[in-house]
């Protein structure tokens, strides 16, 4: 295991143990802004159930918090029937200060 790979998973082990469900569904999405954004745009790679297992949150927790996030109008959604694409941005200003 590198050192990378020791830090995502200390702070994996935190974000599932101290953090309210809004943080830790802003956190995944800015660490998959990080990863996977291209062109202001991501897709994510996993269903609301696989990012509620994944953050250790129920699939309506997750979905009621992207909704959240939607109706503040940071995160914009392209609906689509298998999967979300996310326009983190505006998130990544917002909580990126709230040390999410």
């Amino acid at each position: 295991m590198t050192a990378t790979d020791l830090r995502h998973a200390e702070d994996h082990m935190l974000l599932l143990g101290r953090k309210p469900a809004m943080k830790k569904v802003a956190t995944f999405l800015l660490e998959m802004d990080r990863r996977l954004a291209k062109a202001g745009m991501m897709a994510l790679p996993m269903c609301r159930r696989d990012i509620g297992d994944y953050l250790g949150l129920t699939l309506e927790t997750v979905s009621r918090a992207l909704s959240q996030l939607s109706d503040q109008g940071i995160l914009g959604v392209l609906k689509r029937p298998s999967n979300r694409a996310a326009q983190p941005p505006a998130a990544a200003g917002r909580y990126g200060r709230m040390r999410v």
